[in-house]
Parts: structure tokens; C-alpha cells; sequence
């Protein structure tokens, strides 16, 4: 029960907080093959795999095929697996529904969206609107 109230009182002060990583991920919780993001100079979060874990470091393969190390008192979180269905990559509505709802979760799903032309996504009550910089056939026609 303890660890369930400092969980919870964890994601409260991330909420918070604007989504930062008061309460970042431990080395404990992962196994190879969890997938996670990592920091990146460049592209602010990588998409990362998990090779090993071993004392303070932690192994990762990223998404182009390049291999990492970093410690397990760096910044990153847990990703969501992308799910398929016969028509493709499932695209959420609601970013409430995303079993990890962080900033780069939100991030990659507004990304996903914005590159199938779906700018606007719910979370929760709140509508979030992306300009798509183009005309968008369709969006508001009867």
C-alpha cells in the first residue's frame, strides 16, 4: 500500500509539474527489451530499447540502430508500445488512454497524429489544436 500512495502521490506532483521527471523511472524497474526514451540533443527524446542493466548503467539500443549507454540517475521514461490493427498504426483520440502519459508520450502522439493530418487530439476535457502550416481536404466540410 505504501509503494501504491507514493506512486500515486509521484504522478500527482508530475501532473503537476507539467509532465517533469520529479519522480523519473529507477533501473530497478527495467528488464531488457523495456522500452523507454531517452534525451537527445537533437530530437529532445529517442525512442530506446533496453540491452542490459548493469550496476549503475544501462545499455540501449535506439531506434537507428545505435548503441548507448547511460546511468540509471539519467532522465527517461517508459514508452508505449505502438499497437496495429488491420488498417494500420491505432491512433488515439485521447491521450488520456496512453498507459504512460508523460512528455514525450504526448509528443509522439501529437507527432503521429500532425503526420496523418489529425490535429486535434483530446486529453481528457481539454482540446489540443496543431496548425498544420496546409490546407487540410476535408477537415471542415459537411
Amino acid at each position: 500500500a505504501a509503494s501504491s500512495s507514493r506512486g500515486r502521490a509521484c504522478w500527482q506532483l508530475r501532473w503537476r509539474a507539467g509532465f517533469s521527471s520529479l519522480c523519473p523511472m529507477t533501473h530497478h524497474q527495467l528488464a531488457p527489451g523495456s522500452l523507454i526514451w531517452i534525451r537527445d540533443e537533437e530530437e529532445i527524446w529517442k525512442a530506446a530499447e533496453v540491452v542490459s542493466v548493469s550496476g549503475g548503467d544501462i545499455k540501449l539500443k535506439t531506434d537507428d540502430d545505435d548503441q548507448v549507454t547511460i546511468k540509471d540517475t539519467d532522465t527517461f521514461h517508459m514508452r508505449n508500445m505502438d499497437e496495429y490493427t488491420e488498417d494500420g498504426l491505432s491512433i488515439l483520440d485521447d491521450l488520456t488512454m496512453l498507459t504512460h502519459l508523460h512528455e514525450p508520450a504526448v509528443l509522439h502522439s501529437l507527432k503521429l497524429r500532425y503526420d496523418i493530418d489529425r490535429i486535434y487530439t483530446f486529453t481528457g476535457p481539454i482540446l489540443i489544436a496543431l496548425n498544420p502550416f496546409k490546407r487540410i481536404r476535408g477537415l471542415y466540410d459537411d
